[in-house]
């Protein structure tokens, strides 16, 4: 190979490894802004199970993120795009949309009940309602 097929081969693959997506992970916190025990929802996330979700008051005083860490569904969330649903004791879908997470932002839709997003410090908080 000459130098200006080798040069050329470099400039490609640093091309290559520029426009690559980065696959970072976020720590999740999940957590259900609805009380009482007949509001209890289990978070499915593609389409998989993740577990119960507790409830966590964000609108009391002395409320802080470090609350929902302590009390909320710790999953790894890789970025991209994700379906989110929450479905009661019965199996009745309480809240569904799908969120998608990049570096720095966050983005969501919903069909049923609904869920804010909080994306700081490369954590993920996601308070789920109906």
């Amino acid at each position: 190979m000459n130098s200006k097929g080798f040069l050329c081969l470099i400039v490609v693959s640093l091309c290559f490894l520029q426009c690559k997506k980065d696959n970072s992970n976020y720590q999740g916190y999940f957590y259900s802004k609805v009380p009482g025990d007949d509001a209890q929802l289990t978070l499915y996330l593609d389409g998989h199970i993740q577990g119960l979700l507790p409830f966590v008051k964000t609108d009391s005083i002395g409320f802080t993120a470090d609350s929902i860490k302590k009390y909320a569904l710790k999953l790894n969330v890789q970025e991209g795009k994700h379906k989110l649903e929450a479905k009661d004791q019965n199996g009745l879908t309480r809240s569904s949309g799908s969120f998608k997470v990049t570096k720095n932002k966050t983005s969501s839709s919903g069909n049923i009940g609904g869920h804010e997003l909080i994306l700081e410090n490369g954590e993920l908080r996601v308070g789920i309602y109906f």
